[in-house]
Order: C-alpha cells, then structure tokens, then sequence
C-alpha cells in the first residue's frame, strides 16, 4: 500500500460514500503513521474494489490468446496484462514485480510503454478555483476533496515535464455510476448537466482571471 497525500485524502473522500464499517477503516488509515495500512483495516477496505484500487498498483489480464486451431493443443500462449500505476511507484519496480511473480512460467515484456506521471500537490490554484466554483454553483457546505483517478490520465505526459495538471469532475452522478466513467452519455444524468456547465465556467475564469 502506499499512503500518499492524494491517497489519504482521496480515502477522506470516498469515506462518505461508504456504508459505516468501511467508511470507519479508511478514515482510520488515512490517518496511519507510515506508509503501511495495517491488515485488519485492509481486510474490511478490500471488499470494495474501488477502495482497494485507491491504495494500490492494481493489473488485470485484459487480453489472451493462444493456439491456432479448435483440436490441437497450443504450442504457445500470450497475455496482455495491463496495470494501473500509482504515482509514487515506477514502471520499473510494477514489471520487477510481475517477472518475479511469473518466473519460471513466463517471459514479462512492456508493449507499449505508455508512460508514467509523478503525484501533484493537493493543494493550489486550481484547487482554490474549484472550491471557489463549488460555494458559487453547489452551496458552501458541499465539500472539495482531492481523489486519485482510478483509470488513465493524459495529465501524465504534462506532470512528467513538471506541468501540474488535475482532472475536475464536473458531472454530479451517484456513486453507482461512478464506475462507468464511459458509459452512454457518460453515465451522467441529464439533470447534472446544466449544473456542470455553470461549475465548469466558474473554473475557467477564475483560473483565466
């Protein structure tokens, strides 16, 4: 596990969307000395696959294939696993660990290499803007947080050359529909749209003023 800043907070954030027992472990680990969540917080976390993304490198086997014909055995097989990097970790240490992991039983080759940005601060410009935009459009007692992107983010090739880069969201939608980020629509509510545009606006000019 890895407790950065953006990791804490973003277990703050997600906290309130939790039933009780879990919402009660992540406020206890984001408050945790060190870098290690202890194993009974970790044990009531892990039942949520988006809490334990939230701590996490995580990889999936997304494609595989294998033989050339329905009746004869594979003479090869191959595997396209992709990973979702934590900041703070390397390219490097994620494929050290899946050669370890598949020694013996296979080779471990990046293709393609799509890179890698290093963690932003919490707090500045932008999050002002947002928390200036969100009393103005939502009211004062809806709260800014700071949450890790639990997919891929273009901002990587901007935070790797040192250009501090956020995403925003701007959508109000249920937390059930937080999972399908690019659904129809992009699972947003109609009703969220008016609301985002005004919200989305106020950034812009703040941070353009």
């Amino acid at each position: 596990t890895h407790l950065s800043p953006a990791v804490r907070d973003s277990l703050r954030a997600t906290a309130v969307t939790q039933p009780e027992a879990r919402a009660k472990a992540m406020r206890a680990a984001a408050d945790v000395k060190g870098d290690t969540i202890p194993p009974e917080l970790l044990a009531v976390m892990d039942a949520h696959p988006l809490v334990r993304a939230l701590t996490r490198t995580t990889c999936v086997a997304t494609l595989a294939s294998a033989g050339t014909r329905d009746n004869a055995l594979p003479v090869a097989a191959q595997a396209t696993v992709n990973c979702r990097i934590m900041p703070v970790e390397t390219i490097e240490s994620v494929l050290g660990t899946l050669r370890k992991i598949a020694a013996g039983l296979a080779d471990v080759e990046i293709v393609p290499d799509v890179g890698v940005g290093p963690e932003v601060p919490n707090g500045g410009p932008v999050r002002a803007a947002v928390e200036k935009a969100t009393r103005a459009v939502y009211g004062p007692d809806v709260p800014v947080v700071a949450r890790i992107g639990l997919g891929a983010s273009d901002s990587r090739f901007l935070r790797r050359v040192g250009i501090q880069s956020y995403g925003v969201g701007v959508l109000a939608k249920p937390d059930e529909l937080v999972r399908n980020a690019h659904g129809p629509d992009e699972a947003a509510p109609a009703s969220s749209f008016p609301l985002g545009v005004a919200f989305l606006r106020d950034i812009v000019q703040e941070l353009a003023e």
